[in-house]
């Protein structure tokens, strides 16, 4: 046998075992959530949702709100369309649960735990192709899979929409990857296209083809290049846009009377309960972090490192441009939840399941710092 075929087996044995590793892990810290029933808004998006339970649901799903009310006459409907959620792929592998295990919640938190776990591998390979080590691109998947932010994600039902944002926007990247490799633009297709289901999850990756934008400049420091490659997102947002109009109609958005000191606290509270993801609370009260001044000033620092960074990047200081890339694609993956404080049909202003995405870039910016 030659020396190469034993190289190759070895590799393949390490990738199997790290594979697995993941698994057990991943299975075994949630496996306690299979006991749960169905609670809060898992009534509404699935134990309730007449559409759910339709026969005809493959043919309404693209065309009608996340959730709703009971029924399909028009209060039902203009009920569902008050709500603002728009989340076909959510709903679609709701039906397929469904399908599956009926209403046996059990089935229903199973798949989220395979979602992040798929997510964890899909993070893996992406830090791979980006050349991290084996060891710590393990070590990143592993505590994103671990992450105690994540946990309502993952054994809430309903925190789904974060997992499927998140799975596919991970893909979006390690597509991404390819093609700052192999500088092939069918990869950056196959990224648009994942970019569209991504958004079908949840719209908290819609500022992806931004950090696209920024990270292509800052790379190849070309920024016509930049603005048409980051072109090739465009029609799914279009389509994404175009369905969700549809389905909710001309949406009318009513703002809150919120400051910039809200925004900052916010920005604060996310930011520092990412770095320090301890003593999480079922719930979190929005006044209290408006009102805190720690978290402003958290938030203000943040700001100022966010901005101080893109200079640094900009005067061409070469050392900064991984820091800022990290620093920019925290924020714009942060700003879809921030900025529902603003929104007068908004119920849950603050939530950790709001972290998940934005939570994993923290993690491989860290991780990558270190090493």
């Amino acid at each position: 046998m030659k020396f190469t075929d034993l190289r190759r087996k070895d590799q393949l044995l390490h990738e199997v075992i790290i594979v697995l590793t993941l698994l057990l892990v991943g299975v075994t810290v949630f496996l306690p959530s299979l006991k749960g029933d169905f609670i809060w808004d898992d009534n509404y998006f699935i134990a309730d949702n007449q559409l759910i339970l339709d026969p005809r649901f493959l043919n309404k799903v693209l065309f009608v709100p996340f959730g709703g009310p009971d029924g399909f006459d028009e209060n039902s409907l203009l009920l569902g369309r008050a709500v603002k959620f728009y989340r076909p792929l959510t709903s679609f592998s709701y039906w397929l649960d469904y399908k599956i295990w009926n209403l046996n919640p059990a089935g229903f938190h199973l798949t989220n735990i395979m979602i992040n776990y798929l997510s964890s591998i899909i993070l893996y390979y992406t830090l791979r192709r980006w050349q991290m080590s084996s060891l710590w691109a393990f070590f990143s998947s592993l505590l994103f899979t671990i992450f105690p932010s994540h946990f309502e994600n993952v054994a809430w039902i309903s925190g789904r929409t974060d997992l499927l944002c998140f799975l596919f926007g991970s893909l979006v990247f390690f597509f991404i990857s390819l093609y700052f490799k192999k500088n092939k633009y069918f990869f950056l297709l196959i990224s648009s296209f994942l970019y569209l289901l991504s958004l079908l999850g949840k719209e908290t990756s819609l500022m992806i083809p931004l950090i696209f934008f920024i990270a292509y400049w800052w790379i190849k420091k070309d920024i016509f290049k930049a603005f048409s490659r980051s072109l090739v997102f465009l029609p799914s947002l279009l389509i994404w846009f175009f369905l969700r109009n549809i389905a909710l109609g001309s949406v009318d958005l009513e703002l809150k009377k919120r400051t910039v000191a809200d925004f900052l606290a916010t920005l604060g509270f996310y930011t520092s309960r990412t770095i320090f993801p301890f003593k999480l609370s079922l719930s979190v009260e929005s006044q209290r972090v408006f009102e805190n001044k720690f978290y402003l000033i958290i938030g203000a620092i943040f700001m100022v490192m966010l901005f101080y960074s893109i200079v640094k990047v900009y005067y061409g200081w070469k050392n900064w441009t991984l820091i800022s890339l990290f620093l920019n694609a925290y924020f714009w993956l942060l700003i879809p939840s921030i900025l529902i404080i603003f929104l007068s049909s908004t119920v849950s202003f603050i939530a950790w399941r709001f972290l998940y995405f934005p939570s994993a870039v923290a993690i491989l910016g860290i991780v990558t710092l270190i090493t």
